[in-house]
């Protein structure tokens, strides 16, 4: 019982270490996307113009990324890529 407990785990461990020796392209997917702070790109945003020069500020960014759509309020300036952390600003999306 006790050398086929111990065989199955060899086992494992031995697929273990060739997945993180053959795969590192897989494990960056994985990073990807089980980490909640990752590359965002702008899918949407909302802003207001003041004066006749065309200044605007932007009152709200939406954000696509791994989890889904991201709403970032109040932002100066709402570039195409970001890295946010979706934990603070989750959107549920209801289109």
């Amino acid at each position: 019982m006790r050398k086929q407990l111990l065989y199955w785990l060899s086992r494992i461990f031995r697929r273990i270490g060739r997945f993180f020796k053959h795969k590192p392209m897989a494990l960056l997917l994985i990073a990807f996307f089980v980490s909640p702070i990752g590359p965002h790109l702008r899918f949407e945003y909302e802003y207001r113009s003041f004066g006749s020069n065309g200044y605007r500020i932007h009152t709200r960014c939406t954000y696509l990324g791994s989890r889904g759509f991201v709403d970032v309020p109040l932002m100066p300036e709402c570039p195409w890529f970001a890295f946010v952390d979706s934990r603070q600003f989750i959107k549920e999306r209801k289109d």
